[in-house]
């Protein structure tokens, strides 16, 4: 699949979306197509009307490549002369959303194929209020595809890797009683469907009287052969479960995590 040049796409195999780019690893979605997004996004970073523009946060998911690709996106990043606060592991896509406006940014990025099967990935841009990007910011980098990459620095900025996740964490488990949880003693069953969420629910409501069984937790770019997407027909093991134990809830969650 080619994108139209009227929607500013011309990355054959990996289209603009209705949240970002995404194609199948090695087809559409390759470094060479992250690396024109992520210098398109870069040009069009400078001329934001809010938030701090000389440095972005950078995430990913768990798929394959994605730590890699999230590097690469970096480093164009850099190299047009903007600092980068880049994860050092696997993190939910409203993790990028949170340090974006906690430190008051212009935006961030998440190499993300989100709810798609294994063989994606993709480019997700978020604003300096945590939300989507709006269609035209979209458009815009998407016009800009063209030529974006001879946009260079005199020097390039730095790259910072670092924990993003716990701060998250941290940040979501105060929006919560999360007392009032864990002494409530349920029993909760968690499925991550081996998604960005990883440990993340267990970690923050274990602790207590409230019993939490966490499946899919650990990283499979695979996914278990299951598209990770919360629905019916995806949660067979978690329904199973549910229906054999005695739980109050289960709570699962998409590829990102960015939703449950």
């Amino acid at each position: 699949m080619i994108a139209s040049k009227a929607d500013g796409s011309s990355i054959p195999g990996f289209p603009l979306g209705t949240d970002g780019w995404r194609g199948v690893l090695a087809g559409g979605c390759t470094f060479d197509s992250v690396r024109r997004v992520a210098a398109a996004a870069a040009a069009v970073y400078w001329r934001l009307p809010e938030g701090d523009r000389s440095r972005v946060v950078i995430g990913h998911d768990p798929r394959f490549l994605s730590p890699e690709l999230a590097r690469a996106a970096a480093e164009v990043f850099a190299k047009a002369g903007i600092s980068v606060l880049l994860t050092d592991r696997p993190i939910p896509t409203p993790a990028v959303s949170h340090h974006a406006r906690r430190m008051g940014l212009a935006g961030g990025l998440a190499i993300t194929a989100s709810h798609n099967p294994a063989e994606y990935n993709g480019v997700k841009i978020k604003t300096h209020q945590g939300s989507s990007a709006r269609p035209e910011l979209y458009e815009a980098v998407a016009r800009a595809l063209d030529g974006a990459m001879a946009r260079e620095a005199p020097h390039a900025a730095a790259i910072e890797t670092l924990n993003l996740g716990s701060s998250y964490r941290d940040h979501l488990a105060s929006l919560v009683s999360l007392d009032r949880i864990r002494s409530a003693g349920l029993s909760v069953l968690t499925d991550s469907m081996h998604g960005a969420a990883g440990t993340l629910l267990e970690e923050i409501l274990s602790g207590g009287a409230t019993r939490v069984v966490a499946l899919h937790t650990e990283r499979d770019a695979l996914f278990g052969g299951v598209h990770p997407e919360p629905i019916a027909s995806n949660l067979a093991a978690a329904a199973e479960r549910m229906g054999r134990e005695d739980f109050d809830l289960a709570v699962t969650q998409d590829g990102d995590a960015d939703r449950l």
